[in-house]
């Protein structure tokens, strides 16, 4: 419970669907994964949130940052999200696909990684 006042933040990195290489990476992924989900955490946390009828205040932001970080980064933190785990052994052709696709985006290397940051911010308002 939040005392009159507090607040809670619930925020989730996801890949920004703006940038054209971040769209066309979750394409192949929800192609070729089972149990991939889609994106959009914030709609759904607010709506479940304002579902509990506590009279919460909510407010959402979405914000964009990004990153450069070598491609053996970018695949392990993929490789770690948790439709692949579930994959196991079966996850590495799909990662080496990725691998390949993204050296045609990013020749050097180092990929540009796009993020959207969604934020939920539920207050509690003052008696």
């Amino acid at each position: 419970m939040l005392r009159p006042g507090g607040a809670l933040a619930l925020w989730w990195n996801v890949p920004d669907p703006d940038v054209p290489w971040a769209a066309a990476q979750e394409a192949r992924i929800a192609r070729r994964l089972p149990g991939y989900y889609a994106h959009g955490i914030t709609s759904q946390a607010a709506g479940l949130i304002r579902g509990l009828g506590l009279g919460l205040r909510l407010e959402t932001r979405v914000l964009r940052w990004t990153r450069t970080v070598p491609l053996a980064t970018h695949l392990a933190m993929l490789g770690s999200r948790s439709y692949f785990a579930a994959l196991g052994p079966a996850a590495a052709p799909v990662l080496e696909d990725e691998r390949a696709a993204l050296l045609e985006v990013f020749p050097d290397g180092r990929v540009e990684e796009a993020y959207r940051l969604d934020l939920t911010v539920a207050r509690r308002p003052v008696s």
